[in-house]
């Protein structure tokens, strides 16, 4: 008898498991997920509102000014150091030429700054970078000291 229970509990749990199974199966979305997802996907009213002159206005002020930028060749400087540090230099290639891109585009949505900006864009990221292509940590940390300083 205990033989006949066990075995009925064993078919019960495997078609519970086989009905959580299919119902978390791949292709396959729950009630609730099912009706947010549609909820989600209908179109609303946009944050861009009136004519095609004032859209670009707001889309401009989302892009701000070089508080943003600077926050993105923050992040890069510091993985550049750290990159430095180990030698490794792809990386450091590689996030020194962020920054460069980085404050073009800053500079090009302010051209106001782009005298500040010069002589970073036209010898210190150069400086850098040719420290890179030298692999050599001398020269890559004066380039640093350089970057540092120019900013």
């Amino acid at each position: 008898m205990n033989q006949k229970v066990s075995w009925k509990w064993l078919i019960v749990a495997f078609a519970a498991g086989a009905l959580v199974a299919l119902r978390w199966a791949p292709g396959t979305v729950p009630v609730r997920a099912q009706a947010a997802q549609e909820k989600a996907v209908q179109p609303g009213p946009t944050w861009l509102q009136g004519e095609p002159a004032a859209k670009w206005g707001q889309v401009e002020k989302h892009f701000r000014g070089l508080d943003v930028a600077m926050a993105e060749i923050g992040y890069r400087y510091g993985e550049l150091l750290r990159a430095a540090k180990t030698n490794n230099w792809e990386y450091a290639k590689y996030h020194t030429e962020k920054i460069e891109f980085a404050l073009r585009l800053a500079v090009e949505r302010r051209p106001k700054r782009a005298k500040s900006a010069d002589t970073f864009l036209k010898e210190a990221i150069p400086t850098v970078l040719t420290a890179i292509e030298s692999k050599n940590a001398s020269d890559m940390k004066t380039a640093l000291a350089k970057l540092h300083y120019q900013c």
